[in-house]
């Protein structure tokens, strides 16, 4: 199984994170496919599309190619494969954007005896912002908008922000 995190975070960064993670997708999803495994890709509780057999990885790529981004929450996406009763791993492709919320969804499913494995799509500017002079930010959930002098010292800050996320992100995956 697996989850497509469309939240609002993953369209950012410069590709979007939100086209490697479909790309991301694609060809876990096509590996499962050709290998035989049957395939249910979750980007949604209500955008549910099970697959089956090599013959269906043209079917992957166009369901794909037809998302966009949307507003599911985590749980109820994972809570999908529990409920359907679907066995074997999940593969959840997200930012982990919030990782609280994260974390109460992988205890979910573990209290539910699945196993998960997150995948980020990971940007260059994940682990260093390459930006300089003013720059406009957005908060992709909210909406609000700022503009910023992004000097040397702003952007060491960031990266250290950056890698406590990522050190946040390792550990509730690790905790679990």
């Amino acid at each position: 199984t697996i989850v497509l995190d469309r939240t609002a975070s993953m369209a950012t960064g410069e590709p979007l994170r939100w086209h490697g993670a479909r790309r991301l997708a694609a060809i876990l999803g096509a590996l499962a496919l050709v290998r035989l495994d049957g395939l249910a890709l979750v980007a949604g509780p209500e955008r549910v599309r099970v697959l089956s057999g090599a013959a269906a990885v043209g079917r992957l790529l166009e369901t794909l190619e037809g998302l966009t981004n949307g507003a599911e929450a985590a749980l109820d996406c994972l809570r999908v494969p529990v409920e359907r009763g679907w066995p074997g791993p999940v593969l959840w492709l997200s930012d982990f954007a919030e990782p609280e919320p994260a974390a109460l969804a992988l205890r979910w499913l573990r209290r539910h005896g699945r196993r998960c494995v997150g995948w980020l799509p990971e940007l260059l500017d994940d682990r260093a912002p390459r930006l300089g002079g003013r720059v406009r930010l957005r908060d992709p959930e909210t909406g609000a908008e700022d503009v910023l002098e992004l000097d040397a010292a702003l952007r060491q800050a960031m990266a250290e922000e950056l890698r406590v996320l990522a050190r946040q992100q390792d550990a509730m995956f690790a905790a679990v």
